[in-house]
């Protein structure tokens, strides 16, 4: 937990910033499967009372495939995150993570 506790400003911002690309994506990733399914059940489907159970199920799918997709986004920007902190502990105390390359 020290590790993370010096970099706790820079932790907040990406919890921040992910947070609005879990909200904003789940949101395009619902809404635009659920716009284009009612358009396209509008124009060819004849029975315009079961379009709504059609657009839920939509809905629901696409929930699932977004939230899935976010989340693998979500801790794969932790996990960097994690390494940073890491590694910056590892020079402050004079050791070398990952051998550097100098020319």
């Amino acid at each position: 937990m020290g590790l993370l506790w010096k970099e706790l400003g820079l932790m907040n911002i990406t919890n921040i910033i992910c947070g609005f690309l879990v909200w904003w994506g789940l949101i395009l990733t619902i809404g635009i499967p659920m716009i284009l399914t009612f358009l396209i059940m509008e124009a060819t489907y004849d029975h315009k009372d079961d379009i709504g159970p059609i657009i839920a199920i939509v809905a629901v799918c696409a929930l699932l495939i977004g939230t899935v997709v976010f989340e693998i986004i979500v801790e794969s920007v932790s996990c960097i995150f994690i390494y940073f902190a890491i590694d910056k502990s590892f020079i402050e105390r004079g050791l070398i993570a990952i051998p550097r390359i100098r020319s």
